[in-house]
């Protein structure tokens, strides 16, 4: 009772105090694909998968998760008889019709997936680039968000630099952003992948109103702004 007490003097004073909030606070890093790179699928709300064509072909609803993790990897099934199709802290690799080592000849895109748990102006800084610039035709990179296409860039077999990229997206609570990894011309030859990303969501712009709303645990409560009266 104490504590609600001082939230209510405080909001009287034209303070805003945020708590109780259903999503993470605003103007702080919330996604870092290197960094919270782990083990385990949906962990600091990131999944690791694949589009393989079978469903919506190469789009966001092509999802599937991968199923083996070994020595830092995502991937599909490894090895003769299995794909190139795979995810690390830094990046992934593809695997195309031409192929290689034994894989299986079909597209794949390596596919990270970010979940929002979150709400605003996300800005998203990171890097495309070959990890392996020994050749091949290259790579295109992909960003979706809530399966609407908001960047795709072709990288040169050879091009160990590529690019960086940032730009602005709008999200909400259970926004889906997928970055994937296209085998570009579906030749999967020396394709390993360098796409990196940190999301920095913006701060919410909030205003002076004159009655605030708050919402938590069950309780809904609506303050006024006290009025001072005037002294003669």
């Amino acid at each position: 009772m104490q504590q609600r007490n001082y939230i209510k003097q405080t909001l009287i004073q034209g303070t805003l105090i945020i708590g109780f909030m259903p999503f993470i606070a605003n103007g702080a890093v919330i996604m870092d694909s290197v960094a919270e790179f782990s083990n385990t699928q949906g962990q600091n709300d990131w999944s690791y998968g694949y589009y393989n064509g079978d469903l919506n072909a190469y789009t966001p609803g092509d999802f599937e998760l991968m199923t083996q993790f070994s020595a830092s990897t995502w991937s599909v099934q490894t090895g003769t008889g299995g794909f190139w199709t795979s995810l690390t802290a830094a990046g992934g690799h593809p695997n195309g019709l031409t192929t290689s080592g034994g894989r299986q000849s079909i597209d794949h895109w390596a596919v990270r997936r970010w979940t929002s748990d979150s709400i605003g102006t996300l800005t998203l800084d990171g890097n495309l680039s070959k990890s392996n610039f020994s050749g091949g035709t290259g790579i295109i990179g992909h960003i979706f968000v809530d399966g609407l296409e908001v960047f795709s860039q072709g990288i040169t077999g050879t091009d160990g630099l590529g690019v960086n990229y940032s730009f602005d997206i709008n999200i909400g609570i259970g926004s889906i952003v997928d970055f994937a990894i296209d085998p570009n011309l579906s030749n999967d030859n020396s394709d390993g992948t360098n796409f990196t990303v940190v999301g920095d969501l913006a701060p919410l712009s909030v205003p002076a109103p004159s009655a605030f709303l708050l919402t938590g645990l069950g309780l809904t409560t609506f303050f006024k702004r006290k009025k001072h009266s005037q002294q003669n």
